[in-house]
């Protein structure tokens, strides 16, 4: 079972942002690991991160006030003309960061599909 570890990881990333793992047998390389509402997700299983990204999200971490959420953007210095835009960038954060971030998007938005108003 140790094999199939991958496997596992986005069934439980599927349970966390209450979405669907899609397996990708009949469906070619193009499909996702994961989708769930607007989002399509891809799950990577490592025995390790490298410890530079680690270091750099510990550092967001810890300059994080109260009530915030960390997150690291990622910029290619000296980025080819494919990658030269700041909305090109990666952004890293925790799952579960990540899921409180979308658990308040969406209480809001349904709030405001209850009853017009944006509170």
């Amino acid at each position: 079972m140790a094999g199939k570890y991958w496997k596992q990881a986005e069934k439980r990333i599927a349970k966390v942002v209450n979405g669907e793992r899609v397996s990708n047998q009949h469906l070619g390389l193009r499909a996702p690991d994961v989708v769930g509402g607007d989002y399509c997700i891809e799950v990577k299983c490592r025995s390790s991160i490298p410890a530079w990204l680690l270091r750099m999200m510990e550092q967001a971490e810890r300059n994080t006030g109260q009530g915030q959420a960390p997150v690291l953007v990622l910029h290619l210095q000296g980025a080819s003309p494919a990658w030269r835009h700041d909305t090109d960038d990666l952004v890293v954060m925790r799952m579960g960061d990540w899921c409180e971030l979308l658990a308040s998007s969406t209480a809001g938005a349904l709030t405001k599909d209850m009853d017009g108003n944006d509170d």
